[in-house]
């Protein structure tokens, strides 16, 4: 069998290099992104690898395919099942522990060591006066012989040929070519224990093939792409070892798809009432355009309330996003960001009971993450505008005054029906005393007086305008999920969960959430898992299973993709899907929002920190130092004298 090489792209430089036999591992999930590991050594001898240097792996030009076979399919390798072969005094079975082609092969052990125990594949059509040979890699313990036999128009047995093999623990191939007589209709393959053995015995058998001509050819022949080079991976090397063995170097080296880009790179922002696709097309502009990310379909989505990000990575704020709207992104492997519907991108192929490019599918039904209702509990919500008098009031003494409700932002204050400048309200714990008249700080209900202002006299009416802050636990429950769960389980039928998210601040976005858990972990959904050679498959795609006969039938969303090398330009994909809307594994693609550890957004009354080394001893402005986004409330620097470096940043009022 022809060796042949997968091409990578590394740095932008075509090479070639040599995968160590089955090492290739490709992982594709959600949520996350797409992994690859892989052994290879340097057949250049000028190969330097790097961290963060880009890899591409694609497929061969060229296709590994059955040659020319009278076996069917599932006869020539057993992918499928034992169907086209029949036991002779042996129990057989289709095993994946050992594989010549492919990923599974036939195993037979025979009942007794009295010999010609074994298999016989079904009988095909032949023509008589023509040559015909049987072949069929074969490993184990004793001795066997492979037959061709030939069979009259009612296969009556007539006559066969065969040829004695002597079994090693490597596969070997045997084969055996005969002339049909004149009655010859039919032909079969036979593979049957030799007499004299000193106990039973137990083979192997893989890559069986009859074909009409003098001898065997390849199992296998190369046939030329639909689609070359099509890329099956694509991102960045985040680590590598090597090591040197009889003078040439190998490498083991673990990649990231471009997703991983998306991990590393901050968001500080907010977008109020705006299109979650408008939402997406700012964030990549602001941050991804950078990295070489294009733009692809963007969908626009719903209309959202408030969103703040915490400068947490892009990939979580998109995240963020698609858990407010249930629309999906991804970044693939030609560096391209979508934003799309779930099942908006569907599998190349499908799956149905004649299509033969799948085995080893099995159903399972769980309930992991399952609940009918959801408790949540988001971050502070504001109120509606209150006015009134806080207390104490003024009394001669009392500098400090505490409102009904936390402050959600500066607060207006009047004295005396006279409004206090909002210039003269700061900050505490920001701004000095001295500095400002009056102090307030977000999420306390207290606003305080300057000690060097003159103390508020008896019968000074002081009255705020402000906005509060309030706490809420949402319930929300799913009756015909509560009702089918009673019914099945006797008790309540309740399943319950809680949820927390400190960052969402606006009712109607904590409605919206509380609606997208419950709308994805509200039911029990089927789960198929299943093999295949076919490439293209990637997580989040839709796959249509036709399989009435196992009673999977529907659009199934692809979870997990798992592709490892198996042979010379071969690859096994082990899938993993779920049915329908109800996809816990979507939700899971809902990673989770809240960074346990910190508990902070951007709001119109906090500082920015932003550091910068200085070479210069002295700057004519700031933009000599940095420059920033349309940023909404836009930044304002105050600075301390001539020289910036004692200055500071602010949010201004929008």
């Amino acid at each position: 069998m022809e060796q042949r090489h997968r091409k990578l792209t590394i740095a932008g430089i075509d090479r070639t290099l040599n995968l160590l036999g089955k090492t290739l591992i490709i992982s594709d999930k959600i949520p996350g992104k797409s992994t690859c590991s892989f052994e290879m050594f340097d057949a250049t001898g000028d190969i330097e690898l790097q961290e963060g240097l880009e890899v591409i792996l694609t497929t061969p030009d060229y296709a590994e395919e059955l040659g020319p076979n009278l076996l069917s399919p599932n006869q020539a390798d057993v992918e499928t099942d034992t169907a086209g072969f029949i036991s002779y005094w042996a129990d057989i079975y289709r095993v994946t522990t050992e594989a010549w082609h492919g990923s599974a092969c036939l195993r037979v052990d025979t009942e007794t060591a009295d010999g010609y125990e074994g298999l016989r594949t079904t009988a095909v059509k032949a023509d008589p006066f023509e040559t015909y040979t049987a072949s069929a890699y074969v490993k184990g313990s004793g001795n066997v012989h492979i037959r061709l036999a030939e069979l009259s128009a009612i296969k009556a047995y007539i006559g066969a040929g065969s040829a004695d093999l002597a079994l090693t623990e490597e596969w070997q191939r045997i084969e055996i070519a005969k002339t049909l007589g004149s009655e010859g209709a039919y032909v079969r393959l036979e593979i049957f224990s030799n007499p004299g053995q000193a106990s039973p015995i137990t083979f192997y058998a893989d890559g069986m093939k009859i074909e009409k001509n003098h001898e065997a050819t390849p199992f296998t022949v190369l046939v030329l792409r639909d689609n070359p080079g099509m890329r099956i991976f694509a991102g960045e090397i985040i680590k590598f070892q090597d090591y040197v063995k009889s003078g040439v170097t190998y490498f083991y080296v673990s990649c990231a798809d471009y997703n991983a880009i998306l991990d590393r790179v901050l968001v500080a922002t907010a977008f109020d009432a705006m299109l979650a696709g408008e939402m997406v097309k700012e964030i990549h502009g602001m941050k991804l355009a950078n990295e070489g990310i294009t733009l692809g379909k963007v969908e626009e989505g719903p209309a959202t309330s408030r969103s703040v990000f915490d400068w947490v990575p892009v990939s979580t704020a998109l995240d963020d996003i698609e858990k407010l709207t249930g629309i999906t992104w991804n970044v693939d492997y030609y560096k391209v960001l979508d934003y799309f519907p779930p099942g908006a991108k569907k599998a190349p192929f499908s799956l149905t009971e004649t299509s033969n490019n799948y085995s080893d599918l099995v159903l399972e039904r769980n309930t992991d993450k399952y609940r009918n209702v959801q408790v949540f509990r988001p971050g502070w919500l504001e109120t509606t505008e209150q006015t009134e008098t806080p207390t104490p009031p003024p009394d001669g003494s009392s500098r400090t005054f505490t409102a009904r409700f936390p402050l959600a932002r500066r607060p207006r204050i009047f004295i005396d029906g006279v409004e206090v400048l909002p210039s003269d309200i700061g900050v505490n714990g920001l701004d000095g005393p001295g500095t400002k008249k009056w102090f307030f700080s977000r999420q306390s209900p207290q606003v305080s007086q300057d000690t060097y202002e003159p103390v508020l006299p008896v019968g000074t009416t002081l009255e705020l305008i402000y906005t509060g802050l309030y706490n809420r636990i949402f319930v929300k429950e799913k009756e015909d999920e509560i009702a089918a769960r009673k019914h099945i389980e006797g008790g309540s039928g309740r399943w319950e969960s809680y949820e927390d998210k400190a960052t969402i601040d606006d009712f109607s976005a904590a409605d919206q959430y509380l609606s997208g858990l419950l709308r994805k972990y509200g039911s029990i959904a089927n789960k198929i898992t299943f093999r295949t050679q076919e490439h293209g498959l990637r997580a989040g795609m839709v796959i249509p299973v036709d399989k009435p006969s196992r009673g999977i039938t529907g659009d199934f969303l692809i979870e997990a993709v798992t592709g490892r090398a198996d042979g010379p330009g071969m690859m096994v994909y082990n899938v993993k899907a779920i049915d329908g809307e109800v996809v816990g594994g979507w939700v899971e693609f809902f990673r989770s929002l809240v960074i346990k550890s910190r508990d902070f957004a951007i709001r119109d009354n906090e500082c920015v920190s932003m550091v910068q080394d200085l070479t210069e001893p002295d700057l004519e402005s700031i933009e000599d130092i940095v420059s920033t986004y349309n940023a909404n409330p836009p930044f304002q620097y105050m600075a301390s004298g001539g020289n910036i470096r004692y200055g500071r940043w602010q949010w201004l009022d929008p």
